[in-house]
């Protein structure tokens, strides 16, 4: 995580959350904190929180997100997004496979 920057602009590439809204939309990567405690942490193993334009916070386990400085489009990012979703589906189940043929 220490190449984020606290302070920084990030995009929302995919609200994951059940009727969740914020895709598209940008925030401040605030720094990663314990979930439990709410302290703030020094980077991983912390949850890293944004703090959208609206004020409401989204936690980075509930959305797909990135600095501004890296984005593209998008819709590129959401397209890149589905392919490694699906590559990591297939590896899955590969892993799934061969350890039910052991």
């Amino acid at each position: 995580m220490d190449r984020f920057i606290i302070g920084e602009h990030v995009l929302i590439i995919d609200d994951c959350r059940d009727g969740g809204t914020a895709t598209g939309q940008t925030g401040v990567y605030e720094g990663c904190f314990d979930l439990d405690t709410g302290a703030q942490l020094d980077g991983y193993p912390g949850n890293p929180r944004i703090r959208l334009q609206d004020g409401t916070e989204i936690w980075g386990y509930q959305c797909w997100w990135r600095p501004i400085r890296n984005a593209g489009p998008l819709q590129d990012e959401q397209e890149a997004l589905e392919i490694h979703k699906d590559l990591l589906r297939a590896a899955l189940k590969s892993l799934d496979d061969e350890t039910e043929q052991e």
